[in-house]
């Protein structure tokens, strides 16, 4: 990454932090005790997720799930790192490559006129490390077991109630 891609990103990451404050500001300013409480615990629990996501010694993972949702227009991705005391770096290129496969082929089912609320969840198994990406929204475009075959090895989605689930499971021994 650049120098002008790096303050992209962190001009951005102001434009949120910065847009959170001033609706923090709004409600204090209405004297919207309970709304002030709500939205710096949503900002608290974000920064509580984002400390987990640094400390798992993958860079490039990193910077890319900061970035997914600016560079995929109708994708809202929130994240929850499902584990401590667990360091990436041997497969951080390896998580950046599954994850944004799977991105790509769930944008294949996306509608471009609607926004997709999504969560990534990023946990430990034994042997692997599973992304569990579920979007809710409607999927007009082509039925999600088409992308079972196209990816069997790297992915395994299905369709929920309100969307799609997929999980990538990438292998990983733990040292002891």
């Amino acid at each position: 990454m650049g120098e002008k891609e790096m303050v992209d990103l962190l001009r951005l990451y102001r434009h949120d932090l910065m847009n959170d404050l001033q609706i923090v500001q709004g409600y204090a300013s209405m004297g919207k005790l309970d709304k002030v409480k709500t939205k710096i615990a949503e900002c608290m629990d974000r920064f509580y997720e984002e400390r987990k996501l640094m400390s798992l010694g993958a860079p490039k993972f990193a910077l890319w799930l900061i970035q997914v949702n600016s560079i995929h227009a109708n994708i809202r991705l929130t994240y929850y790192i499902n584990m401590e005391n667990i360091h990436l770096q041997a497969i951080d290129d390896t998580l950046v490559k599954y994850c944004q496969s799977a991105i790509d082929l769930l944008g294949e089912l996306l509608d471009n006129m609607e926004l997709y609320n999504g969560e990534l969840h990023l946990e430990a198994t034994p042997s692997t490390i599973d992304a569990r990406f579920l979007l809710a929204g409607n999927f007009p475009k082509e039925p999600v077991s088409k992308l079972n075959k196209k990816h069997p090895n790297k992915m395994s989605c299905s369709k929920t109630d309100n969307g799609v689930s997929c999980i990538v499971s990438i292998p990983f021994s733990r040292m002891r």
